[in-house]
């Protein structure tokens, strides 16, 4: 199953990467609002993984055609097994995280312009969770807290002036506490997730007639940027 997603991921950077050629937009000086879902993997002092499900929204401008800021915020379902069970500290084999994040996040642009784009992202915020195993919340019905620090790698393709598909692998440091007891290392989670990005406005950098001027540049010398 691991490699039909593989060769499915690689078949769809490739076709993204040749049909967006004519789409390439600048991110500097535009509003953008990203939606993206997929699976994440909790990793904690239990011993047994499980991919859980999870979305992020994220609102961000860019400062320059190198650099964006903005805010992050998602929810996802962090999940894990123990066998054999914790006699104290974990009754339960089964333990599930129903968590919200929101973090402030700094992303950069390794190709700007170009129609196919990777870029990095790292940032810190919080992270509000309660904790359930099978449907009984775990110690107590509340929510506790940690801080979430994100880390992430990724791509966009434009698909038009205004859209692009993105996809990205990341990883959210932790607390050592989120499964309710302390061991050796603080907790984490790894996150792959796929989803559209949709930009507001015309970006700095933009020439929508061709004729080697910008459209900021057009405006400054109040000329029309949509005839050459």
């Amino acid at each position: 199953m691991m490699k039909y997603c593989i060769t499915l991921t690689m078949l769809v950077v490739l076709v993204l990467s040749n049909t967006a050629d004519g789409f390439a937009q600048s991110t500097a000086g535009r509003w953008s609002i990203g939606v993206h879902a997929g699976g994440n993997l909790w990793v904690n002092d239990m011993n047994q993984r499980k991919v859980g499900e999870g979305g992020q929204l994220y609102i961000r401008y860019g400062m320059s055609p190198l650099f964006s800021l903005g805010v992050q915020g998602g929810y996802e379902e962090l999940k894990a097994f123990q066998n054999p069970t914790f006699p104290i500290q974990l009754p339960n084999e089964y333990l599930k995280l129903r968590a919200s994040n929101i973090s402030f996040v700094g992303w950069i642009h390794f190709a700007p312009g170009k129609s196919f784009a990777p870029y990095m992202y790292v940032g810190g915020g919080v992270m509000a969770y309660k904790r359930a195993t099978y449907k009984v919340h775990y110690p107590a019905n509340k929510y506790y807290t940690s801080f979430h620090l994100p880390v992430g790698f990724g791509f966009e393709a434009f698909l038009g002036q205004h859209t692009s598909f993105a996809m990205e692998a990341s990883a959210r440091v932790l607390d050592d506490a989120t499964e309710n007891f302390k061991f050796k290392t603080v907790d984490w989670y790894g996150s792959v997730k796929v989803g559209m990005n949709f930009y507001l406005g015309g970006g700095e950098a933009d020439d929508d007639d061709h004729d080697g001027l910008s459209n900021a540049q057009e405006q400054r010398l109040g000329t029309d940027p949509d005839f050459p």
